[in-house]
């Protein structure tokens, strides 16, 4: 490997890198391999005064031969047109001398190259590369918790583990394990690929030992990264599986991906439909998990810029929130190119217009020189949506959502949308008391149904396996799954108490539900849940409907066809009356 920098001034990066690399596995490698570390300190040395054409000769020779080439680029050289040309065609690292990061970046690729590439298992393939390790540095910096590796895949004082293959291996596992004796604070199991089931195991076996591992896609870190919440993200992630005795016991949204259960097939489905440039509008029940499905798809999204805006922060009667959403759209624009460009050179802006935002927009997709769609995800429609009467709120709808329409169909389509609300009339409603809605039959809706029963199964399943419960019995099952119908905030609810309830430590029985539901019970917790997300919300032909089929009669006259038929179906596509526990509070009321 040689290391090329066409600066002059740059003695003093390569004495830093090489005081990073002495004393590393690519001193230890290069060793073994009977290059003397001095040779590649020397190398450095003279390429610190600038080049001739003996070392681009012999970068030649090393490029022909299967060798690495890196041009190390610091800013502070001539211009790259005057460089070279065979520096132009190498890939270029750039390093800031004054960035410990940066530093840590560069040592991590030389390590890749000397010696990364060749310590994957048979059977596996490298799916990341040392740009991951960093990628997951980047992010516990930006949180406040700096790290730094102390081999190739392990970083202090985390511990994280940085797993870069097509699946995570065991054996990393095993070796991770290492590295946790006698620890206390929790850790990171960061994977790239996918997470076979013997390393869960593994993984949840350690959790079980007294040592919380946290598990956690890199994408998500990405994610969180360039939403700059990176401590709120390890936060969420602690507070939800790290710090919990009993983790069927989450009352907050979900952010891991693994304790997202029957969701796959409408992830897939809403992905596809984002690459075709349609918009989506997911509707569902309150607690059914539209904000934990929305959490999850935008760590699907990190490769690509995502505006994630959750509208219960605006009050769409007094404040001048379709501006507020251009400023935070552009912003989260500039934060993922960001990530990629650190000399990007836009500035932060407020357009108070749609044209002014397209303008925006515009500038930025000519400067990346390739189409680069923005993802614009709105939580909680309905806190904005003007009623009939409120005329200033429909001005302000109107203005935000016709430029969202505008940008998302115009020649360069420069956003798509993802909506969630708990019902379609966004997208149903076409007139409002300042004209005509912009959102009126512009999404694809995609309703969030409960579980069905091989979710529940296998929520409960995998659960149970991580706080070592070693039997789940069918009955626990079949009950959970009568009990709740598989919405998920009550499969939790149950869960959790019947295993605070339960009679034996490593099993989960249909007993143990009934004492759990007992509890609950007395604690008016469950009725409690189902009055104020689920009735209190539901429209009056809703009630009268649902009501007429528990209790097995006509439904009122006072009825129309049309508010009946309508009324029906919302109750089908929400699965109300699969929900035991609901028909049995409607009978009781």
């Amino acid at each position: 490997m040689i290391l090329v920098s066409h600066s002059p001034q740059d003695r003093e990066i390569a004495e830093k890198l090489v005081d990073a690399l002495v004393g590393s596995e690519v001193s230890a490698r290069l060793s073994t391999e009977g290059e003397p570390v001095f040779a590649m300190t020397q190398l450095l040395m003279v390429l610190g005064r600038g080049i001739d054409s003996r070392l681009l000769v012999q970068a030649q020779r090393v490029q022909r031969a299967g060798g690495e080439v890196i041009a190390v680029e610091t800013g502070r050289g001539p211009e790259s047109r005057s460089a070279p040309r065979e520096l132009r065609t190498w890939p270029t690292v750039r390093v800031d001398p004054d960035s410990a990061l940066s530093i840590l970046r560069f040592v991590s690729q030389v390590r890749y190259a000397f010696v990364d590439r060749e310590a994957v298992s048979p059977g596996s393939h490298r799916v990341g590369s040392p740009v991951e390790v960093e990628r997951v540095a980047e992010v516990f910096a930006a949180a406040g918790r700096p790290l730094r590796e102390v081999g190739r895949q392990l970083l202090r004082p985390g511990p994280v583990w940085v797993s870069v293959v097509s699946e995570a291996e065991y054996s990393e596992v095993e070796e991770f394990s290492k590295h946790l004796a006698n620890y206390q604070r929790m850790a990171y199991f960061v994977h790239v690929g996918e997470l076979p089931d013997d390393v869960r195991l593994g993984l949840d076996r350690l959790r079980v030992q007294g040592t919380p591992v946290i598990t956690v896609r890199e994408r998500s870190l990405r994610a969180a990264l360039a939403d700059q919440r990176t401590a709120a993200f390890l936060h969420e992630l602690e507070r939800d599986y790290g710090n919990s005795d009993n983790l069927f016991d989450t009352r907050n949204a979900l952010v891991d991906e693994r304790a997202l259960f029957g969701r796959d097939v409408l992830l897939n489905t809403i992905g596809s439909a984002l690459k075709r440039h349609e918009n989506v509008l997911i509707t569902g029940l309150r607690k059914i998990g539209k904000t934990s499905l929305l959490n999850i798809l935008r760590q699907h999204l990190a490769d690509r810029p995502v505006c994630r805006v959750d509208l219960q922060r605006f009050d769409p009667h007094t404040e001048d929130w379709p501006r507020e959403l251009f400023a935070l759209m552009v912003e989260a624009f500039d934060n993922w190119a960001r990530l990629n460009d650190h000399d990007w050179p836009f500035k932060p802006s407020r357009p108070a217009t749609v044209t002014g935002l397209e303008r925006e927009l515009d500038a930025r997709q000519d400067h990346l020189g390739k189409h680069t769609q923005l993802v614009v995800i709105l939580d909680e429609l309905e806190r904005v949506f003007p009623a009939p009467g409120e005329q200033e709120a429909a001005r302000r709808w109107i203005t935000a959502t016709g430029g969202l329409r505008a940008l998302a169909q115009g020649d360069r389509r420069h956003v798509v949308v993802v909506g969630a609300d708990l019902r379609p009339e966004v997208n149903r409603v076409n007139g409002l008391d300042a004209g005509t809605n912009p959102f009126f039959a512009f999404f694809q809706e995609m309703p969030v149904s409960p579980l069905d029963h091989d979710a529940v199964k296998d929520l409960v399943h995998d659960v149970s396996r991580a706080m070592g419960i070693e039997l789940v019995t069918v009955d626990f099952i079949e009950n959970l799954f009568g009990h709740t119908g598989g919405h998920p905030s009550l499969v939790r609810m149950l869960a959790a108490e019947a295993y605070r309830q339960r009679a034996e430590p490593n099993a989960l029985r249909g007993p143990d539900l009934a004492k759990g539901l007992e509890h609950l019970d007395d604690l008016d917790a469950v009725d409690s849940f189902l009055r104020n997300n689920i009735w209190q919300l539901m429209t009056p032909a809703e009630r009268e409907v649902a009501a007429a089929r528990i209790h097995d009669r006509p439904t009122p006259d006072f009825l129309s066809r049309r508010q009946e038929k309508e009324a029906s179906a919302a109750l089908k596509t929400q699965g109300l009356e699969k929900i035991g526990l609901f028909r049995r509070w409607v009978e009781d009321e």
